[in-house]
């Protein structure tokens, strides 16, 4: 870095460089000399984050016994997006997601592309 003007806002950057120690760097041995005054960081594996307990998330089945009903009124042979039918069911979207699935499997609604959902004719 070459010192520059102290009122030159341009000459900042090297001004500082110089003033917090800036070291002469002409080859890589001037690297790994500069980098021997560092500590070296000691490396801490993490615990892997997997997925949640089964024991920790809650499926509710008479939830979905029970607004099963509601959710098919909702549909009709037009597709709906899930997210809507979530809203308009005001169901979460675990219980939507679920009955949607039982729905699909058993033939009774066809799945559309953008996650819309309309029942079979």
């Amino acid at each position: 870095a070459v010192p520059g003007s102290p009122v030159d806002p341009r000459c900042r950057g090297t001004n500082l460089l110089i003033k917090e120690g800036a070291a002469l760097i002409e080859n890589a041995q001037d690297v790994i000399d500069g980098l021997k005054s560092f500590d070296t960081p000691k490396i801490v594996a993490e615990e892997p984050q997997g997925f949640a307990n089964e024991n920790e998330i809650e499926f509710d089945e008479q939830a979905i016994e029970s607004h099963r009903d509601k959710i098919i009124n909702l549909l009709s042979t037009s597709p709906i997006n899930v997210d809507e039918l979530i809203r308009q069911c005001e169901l979460s979207a675990m219980v939507v997601s679920t009955v949607m699935l039982e729905l699909e499997l058993a033939g009774r609604v066809e799945r559309y592309p953008g996650n819309q959902f309309a029942l079979v004719a």
